[in-house]
């Protein structure tokens, strides 16, 4: 893995960032959730929308979830390439585990297809960095869009900004979708106003 995904004006997603052993294809999604996190990015710089501070939660953000990754793939080159009668043993163990255990196999599913991907820190609210999975046409031109009940107050001012509302339901009152799909800002408060700075990034 590259300790940086960013040096200056040199940027590396996908294999020129991290290489492993492609046991279950996990690199592709790897990459491609690397160029999702990134392209959205670097549009608002070059854009002006952002500073190049920005660029910065790139390496931030993704990082961490190539280490997990690799370390996965590690013990998962250990089970495919057993051969002796101890890792045979424990490669049956796993797989009876899999086979009775529907939640392991959900979450085994969800790690394989970066699924389980969260940017979310605890001191946010809890959507905030959560991927939404249904945001119909709203992400299409790579700008935030936002979602919230009818009659919010935040819903003229992201039409103001530029950010198109989607009417989705979220477990909260109001909550901004960044590009790639994950929860930018989210509110409880149906009287909260739109935060800066993401009416500029994500508006026009």
């Amino acid at each position: 893995m590259a300790a940086t995904y960013r040096r200056r004006r040199v940027l590396l997603a996908g294999d020129a960032a991290h290489m492993h052993f492609p046991a279950g294809g996990v690199g592709l999604n790897l990459g491609l959730q690397d160029a999702m996190n990134l392209g959205w990015k670097l549009a608002a710089v070059v854009q002006g929308r952002a500073d190049a501070g920005l660029l910065d939660t790139y390496h931030d953000e993704r990082h961490p979830w190539a280490e997990d990754v690799a370390e996965h793939t590690l013990a998962q080159t250990a089970l495919i390439s057993a051969t002796t009668p101890t890792g045979l043993a424990l490669r049956q163990v796993l797989s009876d585990l899999i086979t009775d255990l529907p939640d392991l196999s959900l979450k085994l599913a969800r790690r394989l297809a970066g699924l389980d991907v969260h940017y979310g820190r605890t001191d946010q609210h809890r959507l905030v960095g959560a991927r939404v999975t249904a945001t119909g046409d709203a992400l299409l031109d790579g700008r935030a869009a936002l979602v919230g009940s009818p009659g919010h107050a935040m819903i003229e001012q992201a039409a103001t900004a530029g950010i198109p509302v989607q009417p989705l339901t979220v477990d909260a009152s109001a909550a901004v979708i960044r590009p790639d799909g994950y929860v930018w800002w989210a509110t409880d408060n149906p009287d909260d106003d739109l935060p800066d700075p993401v009416g500029r990034f994500g508006g026009r």
